[in-house]
């Protein structure tokens, strides 16, 4: 059962309490990601969220139904919405991120790699796999399917991923990388 609800806001409320801004250092200048909490256990309260690099939005309830993630603009936050303490920070550029109930994770992906939250924590991490950026992904069922940018032959390829696992059977960046030829000086 989850102990919070949320509703993303057009913008900032122009009445009642003053919205708790995330990181701390955005001191509420800047209107980002504008997102009403109302947790079962305390009072409702509105979180300021600066954005990130690019314009990825979504939040999630975390796998453990107690905290959320919320994406901003690709910046990523791990929020008790309960003390709206701030629990972790990683990055400033997802360009992807896709709920899977059947597995209980949570996916996500820059543009060179994807990862995996459970309830417990990480549960995998793919090696690189683009040299800049995936197109076309999708999620069928518990595979994830798209493709990844060669910039070797400048072409899009085809990979697929368990998402149980993080394992990816196609060749990717890796490969493609001892493609690379070492120019002598």
């Amino acid at each position: 059962m989850n102990e919070v609800d949320f509703e993303i806001l057009v913008g900032l409320p122009a009445s009642g309490p003053v919205a708790v801004t995330f990181p701390a250092s955005n001191l509420g200048f800047s209107e980002g990601l504008v997102i009403r909490f109302r947790p079962t256990s305390t009072e409702a309260w509105t979180g300021n969220f600066q954005c990130g690099e690019n314009d990825h939005t979504a939040v999630y309830i975390h796998p453990d139904g107690k905290r959320l993630i919320v994406i901003a603009g690709g910046s990523d936050y791990l929020v008790d919405p309960r003390t709206k303490e701030l629990m972790g920070q990683t990055t400033d550029n997802i360009s992807f991120s896709c709920e899977v109930p059947e597995l209980e994770i949570i996916v996500f992906g820059d543009h060179i790699r994807f990862w995996a939250e459970g309830k417990d924590g990480r549960r995998w991490t793919t090696p690189r796999l683009s040299w800049d950026g995936f197109a076309g992904i999708c999620v069928t069922g518990d595979i994830l399917i798209g493709k990844w940018y060669s910039a070797i032959d400048e072409k899009w390829h085809e990979f697929r991923m368990d998402l149980a696992s993080g394992e990816v059977a196609d060749p990717t960046f890796e490969a493609d990388f001892r493609r690379v030829k070492r120019v002598s000086e």
